[in-house]
């Protein structure tokens, strides 16, 4: 075996995320690491096909960057980012803490909605990191496109209801935690 074959049976783990910089080489070194290198490990940190890096345009996200190595591995990687639980259930062990007092708060149905409710959280959505006209129009697109796995969850349409949504917390909460 030569030098670079060498290479990739060093290597452990391939990890794929964003990555704005992306280009062949990196996606062939993933491909033949994990191709190449039985023990590899294949883990993405979020697969959001899509994601906001100005306010006025949707660009590629993640998601098309593990899609490239899946095509090319034929393998299916541990996503460890939303809506996997798997760091949550991480934390959960570690701390021995559980769900029932948490509330996840996010933008979108198909990660941030998706992750609380599979791990066991109340979930709140909320529109600050989206861009739309018509709320009720998206609510309905979204629910559409994720109506299997999404269940209910409470909206937030403005800072006003924000505010009113933190109070009773604080007050349904013992905790006396300022950062609740």
């Amino acid at each position: 075996c030569d030098l670079l074959c060498y290479l990739y049976f060093q290597v452990g783990a391939v990890i794929v995320g964003l990555d704005q910089y992306i280009n062949f080489y990196k996606l062939q070194y993933g491909t033949l690491c994990i191709r190449e290198n039985p023990g590899c490990l294949f883990n993405a940190t979020i697969r959001d096909a899509v994601g906001h890096l100005t306010d006025l345009q949707e660009w590629p996200g993640a998601g098309c960057m593990v899609a490239a190595i899946c095509g090319t591995t034929q393998k299916e990687p541990i996503t460890v980012g939303k809506p996997s639980t798997f760091l949550m259930d991480f934390l959960l062990q570690k701390y021995n803490i559980t769900t029932s007092r948490m509330c996840m708060v996010g933008d979108r149905l198909d990660t941030d909605i998706l992750f609380g409710q599979n791990a066991g959280c109340r979930t709140l959505l909320v529109f600050s990191g989206i861009r739309i006209l018509s709320i009720s129009s998206f609510i309905l697109e979204k629910v559409q496109i994720c109506s299997s796995t999404i269940r209910n969850c409470s909206v937030l349409q403005s800072v006003t209801l924000f505010g009113q949504f933190h109070a009773l917390l604080i007050s349904k909460s013992s905790c006396t935690c300022p950062c609740l």
